[in-house]
Formats: C-alpha cells, structure tokens, sequence
C-alpha cells in the first residue's frame, strides 16, 4: 500500500512541476513579427494602391475561381509554385531564385507591400 501511495505521490509532483514549465502558451506569446500583420480593415483601405499587390494562397485554383477571391489578388498555389521538388523532404521551400521569379512573374517588385492570404486557415500564408 506503502508503494501505491508514493507513487501517486511521485507522479503527482511530476505533473505540477511539468505543468510549471513558464513556458507562455502561443495564444498569449503573440507572433515574432507582428508589423508583418494587417487587418482586413487596413487591406480595404489601401486595397487601391498601386504598390499593395495581394496573393491569394487558396487550397486549390478552383477555389480560387469558384469560390471568390480579394478583387486584384493574384493565385499562388503553395503546394507546387513554392516548393522544392528536389528536396527529399516534401513542402521544402523553392531557392531564392525560384519564388524572386515566380514573384515577378507575378507582377510583385521589391518595393511592394504583399499581402497573403489563404481560404482555408491552413496558415501557409
């Protein structure tokens, strides 16, 4: 009996120190680079700028047509555009070379404001 109880003992002090860890929960930790974030609300008031360019990062193209999409965003399909198809390790991203190209194909310039966005909170964008 002696056994049963300090190992509930144990295993109860176990789980107050792993529960003790001080770790913030990512909820409340916010994100690493919060100016990278905008509200629709910033989006609908400078949707009209010639430097905003938007990209749509929607699960398929046939959402992305179907669906609907932000007037004026462009279609970006994560799962082939970005990747690194001779990476071993699946959804690698692409080299730099690779997405500066396919950004530009895109009508994006590196003085640009892009905006992502996905349909599906997949959060690829």
């Amino acid at each position: 009996m002696k056994k049963i109880v300090y190992s509930l003992i144990v295993l109860a002090v176990i789980a107050v120190l792993a529960g003790c860890t001080g770790q913030t929960p990512t909820s409340q930790s916010g994100y690493a680079n919060p100016t990278a974030l905008v509200e629709a609300g910033w989006l609908a008031e400078n949707i009209a700028s010639e430097n905003v360019k938007i990209i749509a990062s929607h699960a398929t193209k046939d959402s992305y047509e179907f669906d609907g999409h932000i007037p004026g965003a462009v279609y970006l399909d994560y799962k082939t555009d970005i990747v690194d198809e001779n990476n071993p390790t699946p959804n690698q991203m692409a080299s730099r070379e690779k997405v500066q190209t396919l950004l530009q194909s895109l009508g994006i310039e590196n003085s640009d404001t892009v905006v992502v966005y996905d349909d599906t909170n997949n959060m690829i964008a």
